[in-house]
């Protein structure tokens, strides 16, 4: 108990939080989920990518995030689900702050923050292959995602606009594969995205 009050002491401190201020239920989530990964010793992928959320985050106000989505209870992979939703709508993920003290939100932030989302996504895929016997396995079993990384690796200087890069429809069908090929466990891919 006294560690997982630690974690969440230090994901409060690290996303700027005053202790007596509300705790957003969207840290708690990403709390809870390192806690089980520390306390199984789990070193995987969705560990990292636990940790690249929370560091991600860290500098991102946390009243920009809609809450709702992590009130009533926590996704199972509370980093992947966070990842996905911003990625695929963040109109529906990242609000205007209440407060005159944080600045608003500006559709250049929101891009950079789809892009930045997008290269963990990527590095997050990379990392689950390392274990992979067949090299190319995601880019056999996805045309989006070799599509995608076709586009990241050819365009990325010259095109920074998210939606040019990586249409909506592309990033559905990513996300759509990620989860079918989880689910039969394809491509060492963890379950539960």
């Amino acid at each position: 108990m006294k560690k997982c009050k630690t974690l969440l002491t230090l994901a409060l401190i690290l996303f700027g939080i005053e202790v007596s201020a509300k705790v957003s239920p969207v840290l708690i989530c990403l709390g809870e989920e390192e806690a089980v990964f520390h306390k199984n010793k789990d070193q995987s992928p969705l560990f990292w990518l636990n940790q690249e959320i929370i560091s991600f985050f860290g500098s991102f106000p946390s009243s920009y995030l809609n809450q709702s989505s992590f009130k009533k209870t926590c996704p199972q992979t509370a980093s992947f689900f966070l990842l996905k939703q911003i990625i695929l709508r963040p109109e529906m993920q990242l609000k205007q702050p209440q407060s005159i003290k944080v600045s608003p939100l500006t559709k250049d932030r929101i891009q950079s923050t789809r892009n930045n989302l997008l290269k963990i996504l990527i590095s997050f895929i990379n990392k689950t292959q390392v274990k992979e016997t067949q090299v190319d396995c995601i880019s056999s079993k996805s045309e989006s995602y070799k599509k995608l990384s076709q586009n990241i690796f050819y365009f990325e200087e010259n095109i920074p606009d998210l939606d040019v890069l990586a249409p909506k429809k592309l990033l559905y069908d990513l996300f759509d594969d990620l989860s079918a090929m989880s689910i039969t466990g394809d491509c060492s891919l963890p379950k539960g995205l």
